[in-house]
């Protein structure tokens, strides 16, 4: 397991933001990848869609049988944001089923090669070699109600040990 307990938060959600960024082939080029909540400057240069990584949160815990080894259970949003010019609503629809689908089939999510740097580089690696398992995804929630006419965004839900 490489994700450092003292920096487990920011780990996991670097993980999953290399791991969707490793996708770079059709559909997954017509969208880009933010880690956290997008700042104004992703606005001013909207070209294309995005998805946004937040950071993940303790949900409960759980441990070994017997004692020992404790896990926590995360839950982090992942979303969906795109406007009017660039797809609307159907544009928006179709990335978030492709990321229901990614993460709903955990063979396909937990093989997915990456690299990222954690204190130190690991190439080739997976969220599964770095101690994170996905639980499985909710969503998604539809709130382009409270954003700009113009834009749609929709959120799901991952839950995750690590």
């Amino acid at each position: 397991m490489s994700v450092r307990a003292a920096y487990v938060t920011d780990d996991t959600q670097m993980c999953l933001f290399k791991m969707l960024s490793a996708y770079t082939a059709s559909p997954w080029s017509r969208w880009s990848k933010v880690l956290g909540w997008p700042e104004a400057k992703v606005f001013e240069t909207f070209t294309k869609p995005f998805i946004y990584i937040l950071e993940p949160q303790i949900t409960s815990q759980v441990e070994q049988f017997g004692g020992g080894l404790r896990r926590y259970v995360w839950e982090t949003i992942i979303g969906f944001w795109d406007h009017r010019t660039s797809g609307g609503m159907e544009e928006c629809n179709i990335g978030c089923s492709h990321l229901i689908n990614l993460f709903g089939d955990p063979q396909t999510v937990h093989a997915k090669t990456f690299t990222v740097t954690l204190g130190e580089t690991y190439t080739d690696t997976t969220l599964k070699a770095q101690g994170i398992r996905i639980r499985g995804i909710v969503g998604p929630r539809d709130l382009s109600n409270t954003t700009d006419v113009k834009e749609f965004r929709k959120e799901m839900t991952i839950t995750l040990i690590a």
